[in-house]
């Protein structure tokens, strides 16, 4: 694998204008004191959300959780009473926001901060005077007290290991996509307009935040990639292709477009160790190549052989020419689909995603937080500490060749 220059950095933690309106009287800084726990009565665990929650659907929730084989009730609403909560959460999304989150000061209740971002996109999470306001965080990043997952083990075997059977390549990978390159080909060549003979798109890429910094610069890297292939680009991003319905949140229309090209840029908006958006395992539910720029450790996340790293590639224009290659060779293009007839592949995929995130929801990692708390005697709580979370820098993934 080619290594470009590694450039790791850990995230400074000065105060950014956003933190301004966290001030004491909202909550203080954990001291350390030993709390007098709500005692859990008939099995049942009450989470009272703390915040509107946007990021997220926070209506009434209620999951059945197994700690340590014992059948627990857990009740996340907005709505309990604060003599009955036993946790305070709060989203890192609205945390810094006093139209969205409602102030309580419990020092006998445990906050825990739930941050679905990564960690360089965090408001709170990555800043030592915010985070330490929490005892628990359940995130994205490696070494929280629990890992928020896009995709939960379970889903991953009932979709892929439930019923292993070999790929019919022809029928299930190539046809959708030759189908749609047919009638493509026909409205384009029913625009009168047309001067050039129709050339098909290999890949697609939906993307609508187009920030550029030095840590992301996956703009620029499709831009130069523009160059040498053709891409349908359906978000604000270098867009140059629109959506049917024009409505790019439409999960079942991403899906069915996905399916019609070879490649998909999975291009996550940082390259934080833990964080693993949907795009790629999108892409494996349709029969689609992810071409994925992410931290490498994220990997490991990923099936053997179903994906293309940008981060072996010295420049975009020579990843172009290994996708031609590719679009120009279906023997080597069906070896990235492989892994969906390899129970040896699968079973180390999903035992790594189990040992990884765990097997329960994320919300019943909260259930296993506070009950071996509980159990442990209700300890003082220390406050959680800031996770020097490894990120790259964008020049990881060269857009242009060294000379």
């Amino acid at each position: 694998m080619f290594l470009f220059l590694v450039i790791c950095f850990f995230l400074p933690q000065n105060k950014p204008s956003h933190l301004a309106p966290l001030k004491s009287k909202y909550f203080a800084d954990i001291d350390n004191k030993k709390l007098n726990p709500l005692p859990i009565v008939d099995n049942k665990i009450n989470v009272r959300f703390m915040s509107m929650c946007w990021f997220i659907n926070c209506v009434d929730v209620q999951e059945v959780c197994f700690v340590d084989g014992e059948k627990y009730d857990l009740n996340l609403s907005r709505h309990h009473p604060i003599v009955d909560t036993h946790m305070q959460v709060y989203h890192d999304p609205d945390i810094v926001d006093t139209n969205y989150v409602t102030w309580v000061d419990t020092p006998n209740t445990p906050r825990v901060l739930i941050n679905p971002e990564s960690f360089l996109n965090s408001r709170c999470a990555q800043y030592e005077e915010c985070v330490n306001r929490f005892h628990w965080v359940i995130s994205t990043s490696v070494g929280d007290e629990g890992m928020w997952p896009y995709f939960l083990p379970g889903s991953i075997h009932s979709s892929f290991l439930s019923d292993i059977k070999k790929v019919d390549f022809q029928q299930e990978v190539l046809n959708p996509k030759l189908m749609f390159r047919r009638e493509d080909q026909l409205e384009y060549e029913s625009n009168a307009t047309f001067t050039e003979p129709y050339k098909p798109a290999i890949a697609s890429w939906f993307t609508s935040n187009c920030q550029s910094t030095k840590y992301v610069q996956r703009e620029q890297y499709v831009m130069e990639l523009m160059k040498h292939i053709k891409i349908d680009s359906y978000g604000a991003c270098a867009h140059n292709r629109d959506l049917k319905n024009n409505n790019r949140f439409d999960p079942d229309q991403k899906s069915r477009i996905l399916s019609k090209y070879k490649f998909y840029f999975s291009f996550e908006n940082s390259y934080c160790r833990g964080y693993h958006s949907e795009k790629s395992f999108q892409c494996l539910q349709n029969n689609v190549v992810p071409v994925m720029m992410t931290h490498p450790d994220n990997l490991k996340l990923m099936p053997r052989g179903s994906y293309i790293f940008v981060g072996d590639f010295k420049s975009a224009k020579e990843l172009a020419e290994y996708l031609t290659k590719l679009e120009n060779d279906d023997v080597e293009y069906q070896k990235y689909f492989t892994w969906k007839s390899d129970p040896v592949i699968l079973k180390e995929w999903y035992d790594y995603l189990v040992s990884f995130y765990g097997n329960a929801s994320p919300y019943c990692k909260l259930a296993e937080l506070y009950i071996n708390w509980i159990k442990q005697g209700g300890w003082t709580l220390s406050k959680s500490r800031p996770l020097k979370n490894v990120c790259l820098r964008a020049d990881y993934f060269p857009i242009l060749s060294k000379q």
